[in-house]
C-alpha cells in the first residue's frame, strides 16, 4: 500500500552484510528453515514454531487432506450461491414487475407478489387481507436493520468508486480530471520535503544493527547540520549502497579533498573514546548465524586521520558541529541572506569534495583501506575486496526494477 516501512524483499533473503542472499536450501540462508524463525523475530517478537510456517507469498495453493479440501469447496459453493443468488432473484422480480407493468414503488413493503398472488388475494376480503397480512406492514426492527445493511452498502460502493477513480492505489480513471480541475494546485517544494521526509523514515533497509546509536548531536560531523544521516539521494542507481556504507565510514572518508604532500591514514574514530579498541561492528562474520558480528564498539566510524604536530602525530580530518565556526552558524544561520549562507557552505567544503571516491577505490585488492590494520577477519577482508557489486556498478549503466521499488516522480526536481 504505499508504506515504505513495511518489510521488502532484503529484509527476509538478505542477512546483516546484505550481499549475502543464498537459496533457500544453503544452511547459510536466512529464509533456511533452520534460520527463518531469527529472520522473522527481527520484526516479529513472538515468532514460534507455528509462525514461521506461515505462507509469506501469495499464491495458489491446493489443500492435501481431502476432508479440508472438500469443506473448503462447499463453503465457496455457499458464498458464491448466496450472492449470486440473490442478484438472480432481483433480475427475476425486477423482469415480473415489469411484465405485470408495476414501476419500483416502496409502500410499507414489497409492493408486486405476481399475478397469482394477486388473485389468491382477490379471493380473500378486504377486511380480511388487512388483518391477516404480514407482508404490507413489517415490523420497525426490520426497517432498522435494512437502513443499517443499506447505508454499509453505500459506503463500501463509495470506497470502490474512491478506488476506481482518483485512489493512488487504484487505476486512477479520473484522476487525471481530478488533478486538473478539482484537487488544490501542488507544490513541488512540499512535495519534495514530504518524499525526502519518508525517505529519511524508512531506515530499516540501511540500519542492520538493532542497537545502531546515534552520535551525540554536538560531536557529529559539521555534514549533518544541512545533511541526513542518509545523505545520498540524488543517484538511484548508488543510492542504497552508499547509504550502507554510513554504518563504517564518515562522510570525509570518502569525499576528503586529497592534498599534494598529505599524509592520510584511514583508523576507527569514536566522538566518545579517543582509543577506541574494538572488536567493532561489521569486522568479522558471526559463526553461529553468518550474520555480521556485533563487536563491541557499535559507534565506532572509520575516518581519515591527517599528519599533524600532537602526540601521534596524526588528528581526524572532520569537523564536528561543537567546534567554533559551525557552532557560531547554527546560531545566525536564520539571519543570513542566501548569498551568505552559500559562503559560509564553501568555507565549510574547503577540505572536501562533492564526488566521493568510485567503488573499486576500496573494494579491491589495492583497497585505500588496510582492512587487516582496521581489525578486519580475513575472510571479512575477502568479501569486501572482492564484492561482485562493484562490476555491476562499474559496468551497467541502467538497471530494471520493478515499479514497486520506484519513487513516486515529481517533475522539475532531480532525483
Amino acid at each position: 500500500m504505499g508504506s515504505r516501512q513495511a518489510a521488502d524483499c532484503l529484509a527476509c533473503h538478505a542477512s546483516s552484510a546484505l550481499h549475502d542472499i543464498f537459496k533457500e536450501d544453503n544452511p547459510k540462508a536466512s529464509i533456511n528453515e533452520d534460520n527463518l524463525a531469527h529472520t522473522c523475530r527481527q520484526c516479529h517478537k513472538s515468532t514460534n514454531r507455528w509462525f514461521i510456517k506461515i505462507a509469506v507469498h501469495p499464491g495458489v495453493q491446493h489443500e492435501a487432506n481431502a476432508v479440508i479440501a472438500g469443506t473448503s469447496i462447499f463453503f465457496r459453493f455457499i458464498l458464491y450461491g448466496a450472492v449470486f443468488g440473490m442478484l438472480g432473484l432481483l433480475l427475476f422480480e425486477t423482469s415480473g414487475r415489469r411484465k405485470d407493468g408495476i414501476k419500483l414503488l416502496l409502500r410499507n413493503g414489497t409492493t408486486w407478489h405476481g399475478k397469482a398472488g394477486q388473485r389468491a388475494d382477490k379471493r380473500i376480503s378486504k377486511p380480511e387481507r388487512l388483518a391477516g397480512s404480514t407482508r404490507l406492514n413489517q415490523p420497525l426492527i426490520s426497517y432498522a436493520i435494512g437502513s443499517i445493511f443499506i447505508v454499509l452498502s453505500i459506503v463500501v460502493l463509495a470506497g470502490i468508486i474512491y478506488h476506481l477513480t482518483i485512489s493512488s492505489h487504484g487505476p486512477g480513471l479520473l484522476k487525471p480530471f481530478w488533478e486538473k480541475y478539482v484537487a488544490p494546485p501542488k507544490s513541488e517544494i512540499i512535495d519534495e520535503a514530504r518524499r525526502r521526509e519518508e525517505m529519511e523514515q524508512h531506515r530499516h533497509f540501511h540500519i542492520i544493527a538493532p542497537e545502531y546509536p546515534r552520535w551525540p548531536e554536538k560531536l557529529r560531523p559539521v555534514c549533518f547540520i544541512c545533511h541526513s544521516d542518509f545523505p545520498h539521494s540524488k543517484s538511484k542507481r548508488t543510492r542504497s549502497l552508499m547509504n550502507l556504507h554510513t554504518q563504517f565510514l564518515i562522510c570525509e572518508t570518502c569525499h576528503l579533498k586529497e592534498k599534494p604532500g598529505t599524509v592520510v591514514v584511514y583508523r576507527w574514530y569514536d566522538p566518545l573514546n579517543k582509543n577506541p579498541k574494538g572488536p567493532f561492528y561489521g569486522t568479522s562474520y558471526d559463526p553461529e548465524t553468518g550474520s555480521l558480528s556485533k563487536g563491541k564498539d557499535l559507534i565506532a566510524r572509520i575516518a581519515p586521520f591527517r599528519k599533524s604536530a600532537n602526540a601521534d602525530g596524526f588528528q581526524p580530518a572532520l569537523l564536528p558541529q561543537d567546534a567554533p565556526m559551525a557552532r557560531d552558524y547554527i546560531k545566525v544561520r536564520d539571519k543570513l541572506s542566501p548569498e551568505q549562507r552559500e559562503a559560509v557552505k564553501n568555507k565549510f567544503h574547503e577540505n572536501v569534495k562533492s564526488k566521493g571516491y568510485d567503488c573499486i577505490k576500496c573494494h579491491s585488492e589495492n583497497s585505500i583501506l588496510d582492512f587487516k590494520k582496521l581489525g578486519f577477519a580475513d575472510n571479512r577482508a575477502s568479501n569486501l575486496k572482492e564484492l561482485s557489486v562493484v562490476g555491476m556498478l562499474s559496468e551497467y549503466k541502467e538497471f530494471y526494477i520493478p515499479e514497486f521499488f520506484s519513487e513516486p516522480a515529481t517533475e522539475g526536481i532531480e532525483k
